[in-house]
């Protein structure tokens, strides 16, 4: 909640239930991260990481994990967050459109309540299929 006392851009009646959101990240994205590897997998590439919930949720499921956002605000809220949890993980401040990362770096790709969000989901699509290793999974 303090987050939100501190920016002007979420009225103050919805800053529970966007406390709530972040909160229960974790168990949130539980079902996606299954669908996307039941047995886990080398590396996740999270997209629109936010306050890093499908991170920490990711992190006994994959060997490494990172975390995108375009927002550096919600990577500083993710870092805090896997720090408590004792978690290690690249967090990067990028567009999900321009990648800054070599082609075929990661097995599985979460893009998960992102493509509504950006300027070009086609570009978005194309860097998720040139980040991914060749068998990789986008979700």
């Amino acid at each position: 909640s303090h987050y939100y006392s501190i920016t002007d851009d979420v009225p103050a009646h919805l800053v529970p239930i966007f406390s709530g959101y972040l909160l229960n990240a974790e168990l949130r994205s539980r079902p996606a991260l299954c669908a996307l590897a039941p047995s886990g997998g080398r590396h996740l590439l999270d997209l629109g990481c936010g306050g890093g919930g499908a991170l920490i949720e990711g992190s006994a499921r994959f060997a490494e994990i990172t975390g995108v956002d375009i927002a550096l605000r919600w990577l500083v809220i993710a870092q805090k967050r896997l720090q408590e949890a004792g978690i290690t993980a690249r967090l990067v401040c990028a567009d999900a459109a321009s990648l800054p990362f070599a082609n075929g770096r990661f097995s599985h790709i979460m893009a998960s309540d992102l493509l509504e969000n950006t300027r070009s989901p086609t570009a978005v699509i194309q860097q998720c299929g040139a980040m991914l290793e060749r068998a990789g999974r986008l979700y």
